[in-house]
């Protein structure tokens, strides 16, 4: 029998397996393994009835999985318990309780529990006389809900049923919303993923309308799950019946993720669970770190603390080698380590680290034969502010003192002697971004979100999948891949579909609950992504297994980012289209639908740009089960690029993370002046404007800012002395505003400048972060988070030569753009040069910038300058390198702008093969002017650029193009390969 099917399926009472799991053959003994739980659970409860203590048992077995099931509730799918008065009933076995789940959704959970009556005679088969009773309680409480003051829309029902061996029901009730689960699967589910308060609730109308059907709740919902949260299956069929095995899967992943067991603490036995590779945790302040003979406990004072302890362990695990030596003298008893931290309300910022804070970081301690108690000072908040890891090296110093002083109170050898702890932290703890201890003191900027992020949920993205076949005009032969011009038209349909259909949704509801929703979101997606990028610089550098630990990293951060741009597509609807008359408050299952159609969209717009183009294998293919099938090489070189390119972009964070940060200068009148003319006001007057708006969102904690348009001239007035015209230029320049069309551009601005599919558009709330409602007030609606990163965009956008000039945009402007750019790649050339001077043996490379071949040839342009000349004098190579700072890609059609670039627009490529082919033409010529002998040196032309690039693997070039993070990670090695 395999693991996930019912393990009283194949039973009967007469069926000896019941009783015992062994079967004896002659002197052989056979075990049934599926048996052993049947069997066991069998005589435990034949036993209870047969010496009279089923009463007690069935009392204290239902108040343990009452308590399990609420805690799991609230606390892994943060239900909320409803405030509502549950009518009183008689029968015992019964337990319930009503939750909230969302605005308008309840969830109305019960316990059903096997009372074990007639158990002896009947092990297998439960007749319980409560169905119609149990109706009755549904109907009656459901009924109250949905006519009580509340606004209630939907009600899930959540039938639990406890685990005797006995199936209470053989089929579902017969209600509309309803899952019965049983009390062992539920704990399997919780234990196998992270859901939220709608996980049951999507899953259950899903199921109501499919036609699969599996023997348990486990099947289905591993079914769900395993299938991106989804009941689509690609072919049709009238019925699909899952095989018990579907539930394998799950089972085997809550066992390994979580190993759910108890462990010895004290004198009692308490309930851990996993929760890292090294750790597990009975609660939420108290872990667990097993090493290969011992058992260390690391408890705190409170919740808040629960980070540090966190640290310790993750230290005593690194430490795992060394102490299981030092320690084996204990014997394999348990240590257990108490820590407590010194209070720091309001602690002095500039409080200067002296030698004497760092040799007093322990304030007090207690040691005993097996307990380690300390408090920690303040101070390590201060010490552990800094980038590198000086707190945990000096922390876990004084907690192996501590160990060895353990040793002593037992009577043995403190082998943990000053010189021994050196060598362990030195070799576990050297001196960098190897840190657990991670005080997040935050900017006024980076402060959190007040409420929780909405990540885009896979259920809601699959749900809009659906059906699109019937509901795009036009007539398909199913299973037959369309032409490129048929493909292309249709993802126009789509995308004007999915559009109508967000038009729709969102006049449903109220325009300023909706866009509060919206930017909310968007603020917490920003702080998240400032908040993993301090984390994971650190987390990278912490773990051995970079494969496994790069794999989260881009995971969590794809996930922020596939959240960002629909988000900001809808900021920018709900902007230009603000006449709704809904006074209705947007669900949260609301929510993630209208985000589900906001992703489709930019899909399906990203899929218009693939079709186009010829670079990439896109098919369309329409399927009989109503969904269109993609056949596409593009998301595993996608997946490749995004990889290496978060790889880059850690790398360079830890390689930068610990120098000084510049401080910025002041602009130049030619910079101000340049501004001035493409927005109105000077650079300057632009930073003191963003500065104000955040300000007055900081002061006042908020999160939003709702202000009318003349309070905002007023401060603006008041702050920084600016007149009413200047203040509305500033304003309008900076905003989107109602024009009740979105697809219709305004004037001086085109399709490009509004699609969400197309990066760097002027008129993006990515760059205009103020929203003016169209109401009397004109209220202004901004975000201070997305204020801010505005301005980081719009000012790396401007002076990396970026900006997309327009039509209306100014000479002026137009020619400082264009300085920027060859600025930008001036300085990168520069720094390529100076990392081979600075890391070359220069009696064995020589090495010359900017060599003018056409000086040499003394004819019109044609080859162009050798950014870095290298010369391998051992080898005879000559390396011509020609250097492009160029930004990645980040969508479809800037991918094939750079492909462009380097094939057809500027002909980067043709260009260099021309001065590659020049230059093993006339290596004498190029040695005479150099004063070198070339005579028998190999020609290689390569690119590097700045950054990882899409087209290294998306097209095959004829020139290699290397980033010069492979350069600065792999030195000057990787030129090996050219021979």
């Amino acid at each position: 029998m395999l693991i996930g099917t019912n393990p009283f399926s194949k039973y009967s009472e007469k069926n000896p397996l019941l009783l015992s799991s062994l079967i004896k053959i002659k002197d052989n003994y056979i075990i049934y393994p599926t048996s052993l739980p049947v069997s066991l659970r069998h005589n435990i409860l034949s036993s209870i009835v047969k010496f009279n203590e089923k009463k007690t048992f069935i009392k204290n077995y239902q108040d343990t999985l009452w308590q399990d099931i609420l805690l799991n509730l609230e606390n892994k799918l943060h239900f909320k318990k409803f405030d509502y008065e549950l009518p009183e009933w008689e029968n015992t076995i019964f337990r319930d309780e009503v939750f909230k789940i969302d605005n308008d959704k309840l969830a109305y959970c019960i316990l059903i529990n096997d009372n074990l009556k007639n158990y002896i005679n009947k092990p297998l088969e439960i007749n319980l006389k409560y169905k119609t009773k149990l109706k009755n309680r549904i109907n009656l409480v459901t009924s109250n809900l949905l006519n009580s003051d509340e606004l209630i829309n939907d009600i899930l029902i959540v039938l639990f049923v406890g685990m005797s061996g006995r199936s209470v029901y053989e089929e579902k009730l017969i209600h509309g919303n309803l899952l019965l689960i049983n009390c062992e699967e539920f704990n399997i589910m919780i234990n196998s993923g992270n859901y939220d308060s709608l996980t049951l609730f999507k899953f259950a109308n899903l199921l109501e309308n499919t036609d699969i059907k599996g023997s348990s709740f486990l099947e289905e919902f591993s079914f769900y799950i395993e299938n991106d949260y989804s009941f689509y299956v690609k072919d049709k069929f009238d019925l699909l019946v899952l095989l018990p095995e579907y539930a394998k899967q799950l089972r085997i992943k809550a066992i390994k993720d979580k190993d759910h067991h108890l462990e010895r603490y004290g004198d009692e036995m308490l309930s851990v669970y996993k929760i890292s590779e090294f750790m597990y945790v009975a609660w939420h302040n108290l872990f667990l770190i097993k090493l290969t003979n011992q058992n260390i406990w690391i408890g705190c004072e409170n919740d808040s603390k629960s980070n540090i302890a966190k640290a310790i362990g993750y230290w005593i695990w690194q430490f795992g080698d060394e102490l299981k030596i030092d320690l084996n003298p204990l014997n394999d008893s348990p240590l257990f380590i108490s820590i407590s931290v010194e209070e720091h309300t309001n602690p002095d910022a500039n409080i200067e680290i002296t030698p004497e804070i760092k040799e007093n970081l322990i304030t007090s301690s207690y040691t005993s034969e097996n307990e380690i108690k300390f408090k920690i000072s303040k101070n390590l908040i201060h010490i552990a502010k800094h980038e590198n890891n000086e707190a945990d090296r000096l922390l876990m110093n004084e907690i192996l003192k501590l160990m060895g002083n353990l040793l002593e109170k037992n009577s043995l050898e403190n082998t943990l002697t000053e010189a021994h702890r050196l060598e362990i932290i030195n070799e576990k703890i050297p001196l960098g971004l190897k840190k657990q201890i991670l005080i997040y003191t935050p900017e006024n900027i980076n402060t959190p979100v007040k409420s929780q992020i909405r990540l885009l949920q896979k259920h809601n993205i699959q749900l809009t999948r659906d059906g699109l076949v019937d509901k795009v005009p036009g007539e398909f032969d199913y299973n037959q891949k369309l032409t490129k011009d048929q493909s292309h038209k249709l993802s126009h349909q789509i995308v004007d579909y999915y559009l109508d259909c967000i038009k729709e949704e969102i006049i449903k509801y109220d325009w300023e609950n909706l866009i509060q929703k919206l930017i909310l979101n968007y603020e917490n997606i920003l702080f998240s992504r400032y908040f993993t990028t301090f984390n994971n610089v650190y987390y990278f550098n912490n773990y051995d297994n970079t494969p496994d630990i790069l794999k989260d990293i881009v995971y969590d951060e794809h996930e922020l980012d596939k959240m960002g741009l629909p988000t900001r597509f809808l900021i920018e609807i709900l902007s230009a289209e603000q006449n709704f008359n809904s006074n209705v408050k947007i669900s949260t299952n609301s929510f993630d639908h209208l985000m589900g159609l906001s992703y489709n969209l930019i899909e399906w717009g990203f899929a218009s740009d693939y079709i186009y183009s010829e670079y990439v294998d896109y098919e369309i293919i329409p399927l009989e089960s109503s969904r269109f099938g993609i056949e596409t090489n593009i998301e595993d070189i996608i997946d490749t690029f995004r990889t290496n390119r978060t790889l880059e972009h850690i790398t360079n964070l830890s390689r930068n993370i610990l120098l000084e940060k510049k401080s910025m200068e002041k602009p130049s009148d030619e910079t101000e002046d340049a501004f001035k003319s493409e927005f109105g006001i000077n650079l300057t007057d632009y930073y003191n404007f963003m500065s104000v708006l955040i300000n007055m969102a900081v002061d006042d904690e908020k999160d939003i800012v709702f202000i009318s348009k003349s309070n905002l001239i007023d401060v603006l007035k008041d702050k920084l002395g600016w007149g009413s015209d200047k203040s509305v230029q500033a304003i309008e320049k900076f905003s989107l505003k109602c024009r009740n069309k979105w697809e219709k551009a305004p004037e001086g601005f085109d399709g490009n400048d509004i699609y969400p599919w197309v990066f760097r558009r002027p008129l993006s709330y990515y760059l205009r972060p103020l929203i003016i409602k169209n109401d009397d007030d004109e209220t202004v609606i901004y975000g201070f988070r997305n204020v801010y990163h505005s301005c980081l965009n719009l000012n790396h956008q401007i002076f990396k030569g970026l900006y997309k000039i327009n039509k209306n945009s100014s000479d002026e402007f137009k020619s400082f753009i264009s300085k920027m750019l060859d600025a930008k790649g001036k300085e990168f050339n520069e720094t390529v040069f100076k990392w081979f001077k600075n890391n070359l043996d220069t009696s064995e490379f020589y090495l010359e910038p900017n060599v003018q071949i056409d000086k040499i040839v003394n004819e019109e342009p044609k080859y162009g300058d050798i950014d870095v000349l290298l010369l391998d004098k051992n080898k005879k190579r000559l390396f011509s390198i020609e250097c492009k700072n160029i930004e990645s890609a980040k969508n479809p059609r800037q991918i094939f702008q750079e492909i462009e670039k380097f094939f057809n627009k500027k002909e980067w490529i043709k260009k260099h093969e021309r001065r590659d082919e020049w230059i093993k033409d006339n290596l004498d010529k190029l040695g005479e002017s150099m004063g070198c002998n070339l005579k028998d040196y190999k020609v290689f032309s390569i690119f590097i650029v700045s950054q990882e690039l899409p087209i290294i693997y998306l097209k095959d070039t004829p020139i290699d193009i290397i980033p010069f993070s492979h350069i600065i990670n792999n030195g000057i090695n990787i030129l090996n390969k050219y021979k």
